[in-house]
């Protein structure tokens, strides 16, 4: 009988990021004036936000340096990875927020961790939401950024950690806040467009159909926040149309079409509707389509 021994060597891999110094960034920017804010230039005590950042498995960090180079897609260790993320001194972490949970909070240190083991071939985004003690905002041009560390490393059977598993990243959320932008009234406004003309055959010398769509809108702007018209607000009035063509030409005649769109207002009471631009009365007057032959 013989018997023939094989040795071979498993590797595993640690998870973290490719870069220490940057991982994501979320923009947040909010309207003065807003329940967002508790002044024109400061975040709300109760308000979330969310903070995400990526995670990956990578190769081991060279002596020195604290993230990985490649990624491969085996190698998960039994064991599981603790994955810390130091927030800023005015946090205001909110445990009671179902969409923190897995979180461990520890409010001495100012931190969140959680333990997990990540599937081989690992490339994931994960987050938590973060209340603040009267964080200041920026401009829009000159925001104010919070960096948020991250940190991943091994846990061995004993607690202790693994320091040659040991990754780094940041993640950052940018503020910033602005004046309320109000609703802009554009006014009505016409346009003309030429439809493909065609030939009728008949005795006539010149019997060239032009055709023509006029077409009317009133515009508005909505600002922001978000404002819409008034309901029963008249905003313009149209009576007639004149069109008068450059050349000498014979009118044939028009069409009438509604196309049936749909607006929002607000009512008295301040509940938005969608309402149709044209009510029953009105149907019929939004396109003109004249028609005219040239004379002979």
């Amino acid at each position: 009988m013989r018997v023939t021994t094989i040795l071979f060597t498993a590797k595993t891999y640690p998870i973290g990021y490719g870069n220490e110094d940057y991982n994501y960034r979320r923009s947040y920017q909010y309207v003065q004036g807003s329940s967002d804010l508790q002044s024109d230039n400061s975040l709300s005590n109760t308000l979330s936000t969310y903070v995400d950042f990526y995670t990956r498995r990578t190769n081991w960090p060279a002596p020195g340096t604290y993230h990985g180079t490649s990624f491969p897609q085996v190698g998960a260790d039994r064991r599981k990875t603790r994955v810390t993320v130091q927030l800023p001194a005015n946090e205001n972490f909110d445990t009671t927020d179902s969409r923190n949970a897995g979180w461990t909070y520890d409010p001495v240190n100012h931190t969140i961790s959680k333990e997990k083991n990540y599937p081989s071939n690992t490339y994931t985004s994960e987050g938590f939401y973060i209340r603040y003690n009267n964080q200041p905002t920026g401009t829009i041009n000159s925001p104010v950024e919070v960096t948020f560390p991250i940190k991943w490393e091994y846990v061995n059977d004993d607690g202790s950690t693994d320091p040659a598993s040991l990754e780094k990243s940041k993640s950052f959320a940018r503020y910033s806040s602005f004046p309320a932008i109000p609703p802009t009234d554009r006014g009505i406004t016409a346009y003309k467009n030429a439809s493909p003309w065609y030939l009728t055959f008949d005795d006539r010398e010149e019997s060239t159909v032009h055709k023509y769509d006029i077409s009317t809108t009133w515009g508005w702007n909505t600002g922001t926040p978000v404002t819409y018209p008034t309901l029963g607000q008249k905003k313009g009035r149209i009576f007639s149309i004149l069109d008068t063509p450059e050349v000498d030409m014979e009118f044939m005649g028009y069409q009438i079409k509604y196309p049936n769109l749909t607006g929002k207002v607000v009512d008295a009471s301040g509940t938005e509707q969608t309402i149709p631009v044209l009510d029953a009365a009105q149907k019929g007057r939004s396109f003109k389509q004249p028609t005219y032959r040239n004379k002979a």
